[in-house]
């Protein structure tokens, strides 16, 4: 998962959840940079109450907030896969 940049606080018990900006409740999973371990904001993720209250903050609003532009960060292009060719076989008459 290196070529993902931000993805949601793994569980790791109580610690690791927070405070609701909406609903006030402890069921708050924050965003974590994958390159630096950091949480990006206070308000930057998704409540677990998802019926209830369905908070969720993404990094991509967070940025749009922050006046950051798409042409800020360098768009990363997918791996290509490698190509695979059929087995070759060798022609009875000759074998």
């Amino acid at each position: 998962m290196p070529d993902i940049r931000y993805s949601l606080e793994k569980y790791k018990g109580r610690s690791t959840r927070y405070h609701c900006p909406q609903c006030h409740q402890r069921t708050f999973t924050r965003y974590v940079d994958n390159h630096t371990n950091k949480h990006l904001s206070d308000y930057t993720g998704r409540c677990n109450r998802v019926e209830k209250c369905g908070y969720h903050f993404t990094p991509k609003m967070y940025f749009v907030k922050n006046g950051y532009k798409l042409d800020d960060f360098p768009i990363s292009t997918p791996k290509s896969k490698p190509i695979i060719k059929p087995p070759s076989c060798i022609d009875k008459k000759l074998m």
